[in-house]
């Protein structure tokens, strides 16, 4: 799925096997916009631009009816909302709200958190099976300064920050998890090296280059993706890719405000850094004393080397006709990796990312110009969130501004 929000209102869109529009809505412009999964259900926020519609309020509609479940309005500008299934986190120049998804019960609030004007946060969607469910953990990451690259990891199930990760020397401007949370992708504000961080051994495992000279904004990183279901967002661009992240996060596409989009491999690490400390105890033996000393050897040694050896570029890179603000995520169809982008110009495009490494283009499309579908098949049924007035936090202004 595709949403896209505009001036005068949102799009969503069926990027797979054909591109086809489901909904097409102008009555009020939209901020922001998110999906919850295949389903008929939107978050979204609008752009304030006239006398009935306000920034600090977020609603949730189902599509399919067209009917407001769920109206909640705040003191502050909304930055940022953030699905999984079980949890709706939405983040204001004043706080991050963390909601039960399904009785949209506000259970926990971070108050005071550091600006955020652009909205960075990330959320692990956790798209899995109940029987897989043991091995994702539901985290999110947003900032601890505006200053500096450190970033505050969350526990939202557990409501426990767990700790402060230094992932660059200058201020993040993208942030993502994989599917099950055990891998965090992040980017500066500078555009020119992406880390990909273990969340549960804080270990860099990657430091992906996008180019040795020019600086780029980073609008999007999201790690690939297998069949329909959460994933990939854009900050500035309101668009939303939803699709689920396959096990193993093989593949990590990054857009920004440049013509190419850059396509590197993540699934050359030793899985062993993806485990907690509860999942792999350490082994009082000969083998396991020797390689912790390894260990800390090489973190002796290894700021002294050239940093271009440790640097990795892209697998694949694919190119737009014009530079412009750009969002992306990866899909497989029939066995085939596609990268999906979309501009801010309107225009949809699909590559093949080939074994070699060559993106090959299959076809481009402007969203303003897809046919709509005549019915919503493609909307999956889900249990939606009860009903919920604009009275629903008790700092609630009783009429928007």
């Amino acid at each position: 799925r595709l949403a896209v929000g505009t001036t005068k209102g949102y799009h969503i869109l069926k990027c797979t096997p054909e591109i086809r529009q489901i909904v097409s809505n102008n009555d009020e412009g939209t901020s922001i916009i998110q999906l919850y999964y295949n389903t008929g259900l939107i978050a979204h926020v609008s752009t304030g631009e006239e006398a009935s519609s306000s920034q600090r309020c977020m609603k949730i509609t189902n599509i399919r009816t067209r009917n407001e479940i769920v109206r909640m309005s705040y003191t502050k500008k909304i930055l940022a909302i953030r699905f999984n299934r079980n949890f709706l986190v939405l983040a204001s120049d004043e706080s991050i709200r963390i909601y039960d998804m399904k009785t949209m019960k506000l259970k926990h609030t971070i108050s005071s958190p550091p600006p955020n004007p652009n909205g960075v946060l990330a959320l692990a969607t956790c798209h899995v099976t109940s029987d897989e469910d043991q091995g994702c953990r539901h985290l999110l990451c947003y900032p601890k300064s505006n200053e500096k690259g450190d970033l505050f990891i969350y526990d939202v199930e557990n409501q426990r920050l767990l700790y402060n990760l230094e992932a660059h020397t200058s201020p993040v401007a993208c942030v993502t998890f994989n599917n099950r949370g055990s891998l965090l992708a992040t980017a500066s504000c500078k555009g020119t090296k992406f880390r990909v961080f273990a969340t549960a051994t804080r270990v860099k495992l990657y430091e992906l280059r996008r180019g040795f000279s020019t600086s780029a904004s980073i609008i999007s990183m999201s790690f690939c993706v297998s069949r329909t279901g959460p994933c990939s967002y854009s900050l500035r661009l309101q668009a939303l890719f939803q699709s689920v992240v396959m096990p193993h996060s093989k593949f990590l596409c990054v857009s920004s405000d440049k013509a190419t989009v850059h396509v590197f491999k993540t699934d050359r690490h030793d899985p062993s850094f993806l485990q907690t400390a509860e999942q792999s105890e350490q082994v009082d033996s000969w083998s396991g004393y020797f390689t912790s000393s390894l260990s800390s050897a090489l973190s002796y040694i290894a700021p002294s080397l050239p940093e271009i050896w440790t640097e990795e570029r892209s697998f694949a890179t694919a190119s737009l006709e014009i530079a412009c603000e750009n969002s992306s995520t990866l899909i497989y169809e029939d066995g085939q990796l596609i990268l999906v982008v979309f501009t801010s110009f309107g225009d949809l495009y699909k590559f093949a990312v080939e074994d070699e490494g060559v993106c090959r283009q299959l076809a481009r499309v402007s969203i303003f110009s897809v046919d709509l579908m005549q019915d919503h098949q493609a909307l999956h049924p889900q249990t939606l969130p009860q009903p919920v007035s604009s009275q629903g936090t008790k700092e609630a202004p009783s009429a928007l501004k």
